[in-house]
């Protein structure tokens, strides 16, 4: 289904990502876009967790902003490249010291800020976007079932 363009009255205050979507779509080649990406080091693949954080946390950009959270009550918390390698490898270490590894299930229900950046990127998140009514449901009934609610 195709989606009607959404038209702003006023300008945008900083220049989109993304001029135009149709032009974009027909410039655009996976082949220059991979070369975009380091990959895993050893040529070991792909990984949005390195090419997101990883690479960024090992360079010059440790120090860089890469999440800013704002509060309801309109408080900042600023988490720096480093800052969240940091956080999501300690929580590799809680989910690995509880024997959970790669493959297994695990799911969560948090909310948006800081920290739930740092358990989604150590388990590969979901969608946030995503409103599950029934979590248990969706992570199986006849599965170990987890919950701190």
């Amino acid at each position: 289904m195709r989606w009607a363009t959404i038209r702003k009255d006023a300008p945008p205050r900083t220049a989109p990502n993304l001029g135009d979507y149709d032009e974009e779509c027909a410039g655009f080649s996976w082949s220059e876009a991979r070369a975009w990406l380091e990959g895993l080091p050893g040529g070991r693949g792909l990984n949005i967790a390195h090419e997101a954080v990883d690479r960024h946390a090992a360079s010059t950009r440790a120090a860089a902003v890469a999440l800013r959270c704002v509060a309801r009550d309109g408080s900042v918390t600023r988490v720096t490249y480093a800052d969240l390698s940091r956080s999501t490898a300690r929580f590799a270490n809680v989910l690995r010291a509880l024997g959970i590894g790669h493959g297994d299930r695990v799911v969560t229900l948090l909310g948006r800020c800081a920290e739930p950046a740092a358990c989604g990127r150590s388990m590969g998140s979901s969608r946030p976007f995503l409103r599950v009514r029934r979590p248990r449901r969706r992570a199986r009934p006849t599965e170990p079932w987890a919950s701190d609610c």
